[in-house]
């Protein structure tokens, strides 16, 4: 899921490490704030080349690194 950032701005954002043990489902919480009204909500994993290499994220323990971004 890769979001237009050209076209919007999130309102409201969260850097953690969202890891199932700590958070549980990520993506079912994800659906759920779509359910509760909020708009264009996106879990962005962080790992994967946008900030950081996966090498890089096991190497500093930032695996599950992650944004949530959305808008109300």
């Amino acid at each position: 899921m890769k979001a237009d950032y050209k076209n919007w701005m999130p309102k409201g954002m969260v850097h953690d490490i969202f890891s199932k043990m700590k958070y549980g489902d990520m993506e079912a919480f994800v659906d759920r704030l779509c359910g509760q009204g909020y708009e264009k909500v996106e879990l962005i994993d962080t790992t994967k080349g946008m900030f950081m290499s996966p090498f890089e994220a096991t190497w500093m323990t930032l695996s599950g690194s992650a944004l949530l971004v959305g808008i109300k």
